[in-house]
């Protein structure tokens, strides 16, 4: 049991109770920014969560043109594959057609030999060959020119779509940044609660104690009061008896008694 007084053990328990309120002002305070930074994290996160949700799909679009540039790739190879089978031309078409022509009429109007005759018609197969390559290489370049848009065409929109990915990764990489920053934060105000929590506890523990001891501090002065009263009262009690018994020995010895020695006879003899 403690040793101090009622207005020693009143101040005290006061001022436990206060430093409890204060504790619990400081715990609701950090409490209170921890519900906000929670809440920036969420949000946060879910800005961040968008944006890679958005990478993947982009990244599906830019494989997906990435696959079509090489199929058209393999197309254009393959024209160019066509053209290098194709004979070289080293004049011009009209010019082929003229010789053409000249060399038909010489087969079919002058006489040779057999042998003669069929080197002519070789050259004259020849150089129909040629001729005819060259309307099919004119058609294969055609060809290859829409090719060559085509996937001019589908590697800007590639790259268009790889820069859209770089750029949502780079915000993601940011957002998800500012989300470790704010655990770190909502851990610093974690490990500031912890120590104050058990603080608050121990005081108010201190607190519930240091009124326990008032109560029965005053309970027992209370109590200790009373006694006494009721010993006063019992001792004056005692007393009064005794001055009545004396009194009542002299009234029947004819002694003449006051009236309050009359009002002492009554109630206590």
């Amino acid at each position: 049991m403690s040793m101090l007084s009622s207005a020693e053990l009143s101040k005290k328990r006061d001022e436990l109770n206060a430093s409890v309120r204060e504790r619990i002002q400081s715990v609701r305070k950090k409490t209170n920014d921890l519900k906000s930074l929670n809440e920036s994290a969420k949000k946060l996160r879910e800005e961040r969560d968008k944006k890679n949700k958005l990478v993947v799909e982009l990244k599906k679009n830019r494989n997906s043109a990435n696959a079509d540039v090489k199929k058209v790739a393999g197309q254009l190879r393959k024209l160019d594959d066509e053209i290098k089978k194709l004979p070289v031309q080293t004049e011009s078409t009209e010019g082929l057609k003229k010789k053409a022509k000249d060399l038909d009429w010489k087969i079919q109007t002058e006489h040779r030999s057999v042998k003669k005759d069929e080197e002519l018609r070789d050259s004259l197969d020849k150089m129909e060959f040629v001729i005819n390559a060259t309307g099919e290489k004119a058609s294969i370049f055609e060809k290859r020119a829409k090719l060559s848009d085509e996937i001019e065409k589908k590697r800007m929109d590639a790259e268009t779509i790889h820069s859209i990915v770089v750029d949502n990764s780079q915000a993601a990489q940011e957002l998800h940044n500012q989300v470790v920053s704010l655990y770190g934060k909502i851990k610093t105000i974690r490990e500031e609660i912890s120590p104050v929590l058990k603080e608050l506890d121990e005081l108010r523990m201190q607190a519930n104690e240091t009124h326990s001891e008032l109560i029965a501090l005053r309970k027992n002065t209370k109590e200790s009061a009373r006694a006494k009263q009721f010993s006063e009262k019992g001792a004056q009690e005692k007393e009064f008896k005794s001055r009545a018994k004396e009194l009542m020995k002299g009234f029947s010895e004819g002694k003449k008694l006051s009236t309050e020695e009359l009002m002492i006879i009554r109630v206590y003899g």
